[in-house]
């Protein structure tokens, strides 16, 4: 009797699971239609330039998890060094652009939206430092929260958000009379490819200031703020936020942006977020400033496009590759978002994903001078060009589309682009 109830109870089982299997394996994505990228805000003005900057401290409901890596996470308690966001507003005429950038592992698409509707400019970038050892929490989305972000709480996601149309008030108001210069450096041997052997070793630094002073800069580079040990209990921002902190007297509010993805190194030493904050704060100091620039022109663009279905091809094996794929629908919204500005000769582009040394010079192939931000206004994955997706080189193994998608994104930074040229 005992063997014929649990006979019965397993073929229960089998029958359950076999039966949620192949309810899992109906294909109930539905993704939008292809569409062209299309043109959905600009900003055009000319005339003097105004700058203004602030920082906002983060303040968490402690406890919150650490974010960064796939279960299990630790959970913090208090932040060994406080997470912050961090803001600056340009003017020109009567156009005002703001970029914001937290001390975060990533931001949604969502988040967005409310910040820039709270914060009342002509166009926002919100990016995020990409550190693997903030707080998460704030990303509702069932493949984030599985994969890096942790178990969603809003007032997880209130914080940031407010934190960053707060930084972003505080610079509107503190708007000054200013000039902008530029200059370079080479992360040559401090920076290693995440794969392959390509990797982008530029260091791009953008200074605003006044009369009186340094207001702010932007700093972009090539390396994953990976430094923090995994199982680091306490919120940090890692490098991106000690080298902010460094800097902050000596240059202003510094926003840190990621551009291709590359691994930090210090060469001859050991590869901890101070030692490579060192790193950064002595190229800073060997770097040749263009001449300031007082009157320029501004033009900014936001471009939208379709995301393609999802594709769990390199993700997973055959026999998961469907309930894989309807997993990953629900957490994309399939409409993303490229922008491109130009302020004076200077150029930017971002896109809402990790992009690879290779996927930046292929986005960015019509304007080989701009620089391009990952991680920006949202987030959806790694992101290769079509031929190292096919040839599954590069990180491609973590791109969560089809391979078209590099070119879906190419059109849609090109068009962004065309849109701010003088």
């Amino acid at each position: 009797m005992v063997k014929a109830r649990l006979k019965a109870l397993a073929m229960a089982v089998l029958l359950a699971g076999g039966g949620a299997y192949a309810l899992a394996s109906i294909n109930w994505c539905r993704v939008p239609t292809p569409e062209a990228a299309k043109i959905i805000s600009t900003v055009s003005a000319e005339g003097p330039l105004s700058a203004g900057a602030a920082q906002v401290v983060l303040q968490p409901d402690f406890p919150v998890t650490v974010a960064g890596y796939g279960p299990f996470r630790p959970t913090a308690s208090r932040a060994e060094i406080s997470l912050q966001a961090r803001a600056l507003v340009v003017q020109a005429g009567k156009a005002r652009v703001g970029w914001v950038t937290l001390d975060t592992l990533l931001v949604t698409d969502e988040m967005t939206r409310a910040i820039r509707d709270d914060a009342k400019l002509d166009g926002v970038w919100v990016s995020a430092t990409h550190t693997h050892s903030s707080m998460g929490g704030y990303d509702p989305r069932p493949m984030a929260q599985l994969a890096g972000t942790g178990v969603y709480r809003h007032r997880d996601r209130d914080a940031w958000v407010t934190a960053s149309v707060q930084a972003l008030r505080l610079a509107a108001k503190s708007l000054r009379p200013a000039t902008v210069s530029s200059g370079q450096a080479s992360l040559e041997g401090h920076v290693a490819a995440r794969s392959g052997d390509h990797v982008d070793t530029s260091f791009r630094v953008t200074r605003f200031q006044d009369d009186n002073g340094p207001i702010a800069q932007l700093v972009a580079l090539s390396a994953h703020p990976t430094l923090v040990p995994r199982d680091h209990g306490l919120l940090n921002p890692d490098y991106p936020g000690l080298f902010a902190t460094a800097q902050a007297s000596s240059a202003g509010i510094t926003l840190v942006l990621q551009s291709a993805g590359g691994n930090a190194k210090v060469v001859g030493g050991s590869t901890t977020p101070q030692a490579f904050a060192d790193v950064l704060n002595g190229l800073m100091k060997a770097i040749t400033f263009s001449a300031p620039v007082s009157n320029v022109s501004l033009k900014a663009s936001t471009v939208s496009f379709v995301l393609p279905r999802p594709d769990a091809t390199r993700l997973v094996g055959a026999f998961f590759r469907m309930p894989a794929e309807n997993f990953m629908c629900l957490s994309s919204s399939f409409q993303g978002e490229v922008q491109a500005l130009r302020l004076g000769e200077l150029m930017w582009w971002s896109a809402p994903f990790e992009l690879s040394a290779a996927s930046a010079q292929t986005l960015g192939a019509s304007a080989p001078s701009a620089a391009g931000i990952s991680l920006t206004n949202g987030y959806f994955g790694y992101l290769e060009p079509e031929a190292a997706v096919s040839a599954k080189s590069g990180e491609s193994n973590r791109q969560y589309f089809a391979p078209s998608l590099s070119v879906t994104v190419t059109e849609a930074v090109s068009t962004a682009l065309r849109a701010v040229q003088p």
